[in-house]
């Protein structure tokens, strides 16, 4: 594969030379990237969890995205069908992962990526929810289309609680304790994956820079350990 896609957001006088400078670009013209190793957090088959509960906020739905294309998307479902596409073991990789979306914007009109996670959604019913939390659309939850769940207000600890009940349970959270409580001993339990703001790694899981989480974060208070949580 000798491309890849890049989800860019121009901010109308924004700061961020990066937005700019892509804007600026002329057809032709060449870009050097890199990676940074820090930026590495999980790859494909993401360790083969039961359950992904992906929390986004803005534009951190992009590396969500990125991952649900592995999982959902068209050409990788076609290559995992004819066994073709990479070096991986998929003898290996359990096919029943299944992901719950939780990605909040101010209003309808600023979701990102809405008709490609519709058209994952329809394709996959029973592996993929996609909850919407509205923080300035007073008609949010009553907008959603098709398979689509929409709440009222940021995501936060009671968002969390309502859209993944059963994952919670099997957590034994809801006492703060950070996860002590869990286990059925099941290797292949539940992962939460982060990716916002800074004042949302901060309510939610901590800063993004610290591999703990305090006392009080929304994840803890829901039952889910440091080792649950990988901060994107």
């Amino acid at each position: 594969r000798d491309s890849f896609d890049l989800l860019i957001k121009q901010y109308p006088g924004g700061e961020m030379t990066g937005s700019r400078y892509f804007k600026n670009l002329k057809r032709g013209q060449c870009m050097v990237f890199r990676q940074v190793p820090k930026n590495v957090k999980e790859l494909y088959p993401f360790g083969n969890p039961r359950t992904i509960i992906m929390l986004a906020a803005g534009t951190g739905i992009t590396p969500m995205y990125q991952a649900l294309q592995r999982l959902f998307g068209k050409d990788e479902n076609e290559n995992s069908e004819s066994g073709g596409g990479d070096d991986i073991d998929r003898n290996n990789i359990a096919n029943d992962t299944k992901v719950i979306l939780i990605y909040g914007s101010r209003t309808r009109r600023d979701i990102y990526l809405r008709k490609e996670l519709a058209d994952m959604q329809n394709r996959f019913p029973d592996r993929l929810t996609v909850v919407y939390a509205l923080s300035d659309d007073k008609r949010g939850a009553r907008s959603a289309r098709g398979n689509e769940l929409m709440v009222d207000g940021k995501i936060d600890k009671s968002v969390i609680a309502l859209t993944c009940q059963e994952e919670i349970f099997r957590k034994g959270g809801g006492g703060g304790d950070g996860g002590t409580r869990d286990r059925d001993n099941d290797n292949r339990d539940c992962k939460v994956w982060v990716c916002g703001p800074p004042s949302f790694y901060n309510d939610l899981c901590g800063p993004r820079e610290d591999d703990g989480m305090p006392a009080g974060c929304a994840l803890r208070e829901l039952g889910f350990g440091a080792k649950d949580v990988v901060k994107f």
